[in-house]
């Protein structure tokens, strides 16, 4: 992936702070690609027996990947508005195409296809190898409104 503009560290903060759990969970900023016009993202979620489903087979459990695709889109969506504007989440699809496989990390490549005043519309994949062969696919719509300032204040701490 190339590398656009790095995320700036207000946004890294605020996401950070607003979603702990995703530090409990693991999961791992790979990079940007894309272009800004329509930036892509992605993160690793590292295989863990705590979030293993199916002990049988030890695929994760839905929730984590869930999470992950959540996270990824979000971050996505914001990174063109450089900690000016926040994101709320209006609606997040998730289907499930196959289970992930036992001791692998998930991989996630999240894209903003199109951003308007208000809302921004992303799409993400999570597969081992390849987005050609899907663990999941997810459809995300963002609210985009002004970040507070106290919320800066709150990310610094």
């Amino acid at each position: 992936m190339s590398e656009p503009p790095a995320l700036p560290d207000p946004v890294r903060d605020l996401f950070r702070a607003g979603v702990p759990h995703s530090d409990a969970l693991g999961i791992e900023f790979l990079g940007w690609g894309g272009t800004e016009a329509s930036p892509t993202v992605r993160y690793r979620l590292p295989w863990n027996q705590a979030l293993v489903g199916n002990p049988e087979t030890g695929a994760l459990f839905g929730g984590p990947v869930f999470t992950v695709i959540d996270y990824a889109l979000g971050t996505v969506c914001s990174h063109p508005f450089a900690g000016k504007r926040t994101i709320a989440t209006i609606d997040l699809r998730v289907d499930y195409t196959r289970p992930s496989q036992k001791g692998r990390p998930v991989i996630v490549e999240a894209e903003c296809y199109r951003t308007t005043r208000h809302v921004a519309f992303a799409r993400a994949v999570a597969f081992h190898d390849s987005p050609d062969e899907p663990l999941a696919l997810g459809q995300g719509t963002f609210m985009l409104y002004d970040t507070p300032a106290e919320w800066h204040e709150r990310a610094k701490s």
